[in-house]
């Protein structure tokens, strides 16, 4: 929070506006980057578990089976994964909201500062609706958008991961077919 405040006053020292955006990248780098690495855990896990499925049915569908030990290895190692998986979701989304929290609160402490300092011109011209507005439900909506910011990259890279295998599909069909 302290260097929100400090970066404000070097900006207007300066002569420019400070950027918000920046200001908030530098302050909670950190915090996002963290997050982004559990989230990105969390789809690699997720795409180890068919994997691993496929594994575990192919060694209970065969006649000849290594033995008890490769199943229930395949086994162990299904639930392992589910687990990890399961706990970089909650971490990924505990680390996202402390972020979102934390940006919250900074914005709501620079509104209600910049309420302090208005002149009473300014105060005549907004009324205490709009800074009311500004600490509660505009830094709401911020909290709410950095909270889910992830969602942006990993939908995008979901959506190209299906594509890739819906043509993927596509191809091997119509080598099946070409065969037959």
């Amino acid at each position: 929070m302290y260097y929100i405040l400090c970066r404000c006053a070097t900006a207007s020292e300066k002569g420019t506006s400070p950027s918000l955006r920046s200001t908030l990248l530098r302050v909670y780098r950190r915090d996002m980057v963290v997050g982004g690495l559990y989230q990105l855990l969390f789809m690699l896990l997720q795409l180890c578990q068919p994997v691993i499925i496929g594994r575990l049915l192919a060694f209970l569908s065969s006649e000849e089976r290594d033995g008890l030990g490769t199943g229930l290895l395949w086994g162990l190692l299904l639930a392992f994964v589910a687990f990890l998986s399961s706990n970089a979701l909650v971490l990924a989304f505990s680390n996202n909201r402390r972020f979102g929290t934390f940006v919250r609160a900074s914005m709501m402490m620079s509104i209600y500062e910049h309420s302090m300092k208005i002149t009473n011109a300014s105060r005549m011209k907004n009324d205490i609706g709009t800074t009311t507005n500004l600490m509660a439900i505009d830094s709401e909506k911020l909290f709410l958008a950095v909270q889910f910011i992830h969602f942006l990259w990993y939908g995008m890279v979901w959506h190209d991961m299906v594509w890739c295998g819906m043509v993927w599909y596509g191809v091997v069909w119509c080598g099946v077919v070409w065969y037959m």
